[in-house]
């Protein structure tokens, strides 16, 4: 995570987003394949391709997000900053909740599968039309200490009330969230017998009461 934070100083944030949104592609195709071929006695091959790519969307997530988060202040001022942020973390979590419930989906339709190689070429296109931004620290020079990347912002959210009460409720919230999300799944597996589609719809009102 501390790479990704100094690749988002270091190079243009929409550039990093446009690399990682890139990568996404092939990652998401060859996710798809191995979806669409698989099944319990399969080959383990299969399941050994389709953790890879569960890791490589992680570590893609892990350059994109931050990147996104630390353009938002180069393209809304002060005044439309807040606004901005608030839609941006209700898409976030809408995208993530739906994206789940679209796994439930998947697993009910093959044609789904087709869906995911699709969506990682449109917010593709998306990134593409965004602002040009200009790096901000490009002579920041690469560190491979961890603990000495993080007790800079560690520090000021210290001293900082308000910020820390900020870094707290969200930590709080999206720990809730996810607890929320396993449970409503587990709720419907196990105590309603519902099959993947059906547990993938009863996510659909928690994502609008986050909302």
């Amino acid at each position: 995570s501390f790479f990704a934070g100094w690749a988002g100083d270091r190079f243009s944030r929409k550039k990093v987003m446009v690399t990682a949104k890139a990568a996404e592609f092939p990652i998401m195709l060859i996710g798809m394949i191995a979806l669409m071929v698989y099944t319990p006695e399969g080959p383990k091959v299969i399941n050994y391709t389709l953790y890879s790519c569960i890791f490589l969307m992680a570590l893609q997530s892990t350059f994109f997000v931050p990147a996104r988060s630390g353009i938002m202040p180069q393209l809304f001022n002060e005044q439309e900053i807040k606004d901005a942020n608030g839609n941006l973390e209700l898409l976030n979590f809408a995208g993530i909740i739906l994206g789940i419930a679209f796994g439930g989906v998947c697993a009910q339709y093959d044609f789904a599968k087709l869906l995911l190689p699709i969506f990682a070429i449109m917010g593709f296109l998306l990134i593409k039309k965004s602002k040009e931004v200009t790096a901000e620290k490009p002579e920041l020079p690469f560190s491979l200490n961890p603990a000495k990347e993080l007790a800079g912002p560690l520090k000021t959210i210290m001293q900082d009330k308000g910020l820390l009460v900020c870094a707290l409720a969200e930590t709080i919230f999206y720990s809730v969230g996810i607890v929320l999300v396993f449970a409503v799944t587990s709720l419907g597996k196990f105590e309603f017998q519902l099959n993947d589609l059906n547990r993938s719809l009863l996510l659909i009102p928690l994502t609008i009461g986050i909302g």
